[in-house]
């Protein structure tokens, strides 16, 4: 059976031992530990990772020139400017379900880029890259099948508590507007006011062609925001209140919060799916 055809996806030491690479990246520049050139505080986006990930198959031949073939081809395109924490499972797994679902080889073309892609997350947590603490891949295969099980109304509640209670003061917003707008974490943490047009009950968002639409509100969504803070030259909806600026990372007080909740294996990204 092929590396990549397998049921279970490879561990990272199988991978490298089939390959005969060194899972230890040598002297690795600070930004691809932790962000990019303009900020070593964020994670890097999957695009900037690749680059990292194909240097480290340099030497490796036919193996490197393949992995970036199916890079250029299939994961740059849907994923290049998520940010490593921001790929979500459920995103993954759908893609993937859609890979598989292509005529002629499907299947097999999908459990290549899943044994890639959970190698290249492997690798980024144990380098230490920033936003590499959950590898989609493992995770979606590890809840295949029960990843179209709904949060029930209980889980919502006490999520919903337990981000209201979050020493961050946004995180119940952020959850509540999650919940009711179907917007994906990073249009949400990136949105500015200018977007939101309360008495039209209208958020602009850019659709999947890259052409700005006007997303309806409901009444829940309109009641967060007419709560959220407002600070004179912050354009940011959901800002620091200490920088004026977007957060660059709310992992830790999310990951609190799920936990407080006993939902420690609930994503973020997965909320958008139960918005009401």
């Amino acid at each position: 059976m092929q590396l990549w055809q397998e049921a279970v996806p490879p561990s990272a030491e199988q991978i490298a031992d089939r390959l005969g690479i060194n899972l230890v990246a040598p002297e690795l520049p600070a930004w691809a530990v932790a962000g990019t050139q303009d900020d070593p505080h964020a994670p890097p986006t999957v695009k900037t990772f690749v680059t990292r990930y194909l240097d480290h198959l340099a030497g490796c031949g036919r193996t490197r020139q393949v992995h970036e073939e199916w890079l250029r081809t299939y994961v740059v395109p849907q994923f290049g400017r998520f940010r490593l924490d921001e790929m979500a499972f459920a995103d993954v797994a759908g893609w993937l379900d859609a890979v598989t679902a292509k005529q002629g080889q499907g299947p097999a073309m999908a459990g290549r880029l899943r044994g890639m892609m959970n190698y290249m997350f492997v690798l980024a947590k144990r380098w230490g890259v920033a936003g590499a603490e959950i590898n989609p891949i493992q995770r979606q295969f590890a809840q295949r099948d029960e990843r179209d099980r709904p949060l029930e109304s209980d889980d919502i509640a006490r999520l919903r508590e337990a981000a209201d209670a979050s020493h961050n003061v946004h995180l119940g917003a952020i959850v509540g507007l999650l919940l009711s707008t179907r917007l994906r974490v990073r249009e949400l943490l990136g949105a500015r006011w200018e977007d939101i047009d309360l008495a039209e009950r209208t958020w602009l968002v850019a659709g999947e062609n890259g052409e700005t639409e006007a997303m309806p509100l409901n009444a829940e969504a309109i009641a967060v925001i007419s709560r959220l803070p407002r600070w004179d030259g912050c354009p940011h909806v959901i800002a620091n209140p200490r920088t004026k600026k977007p957060y660059r990372s709310i992992f830790k007080s999310w990951d609190a919060a799920r936990n407080r909740a006993g939902l420690p294996d609930v994503s973020m990204h997965e909320l958008r799916r139960f918005a009401s």
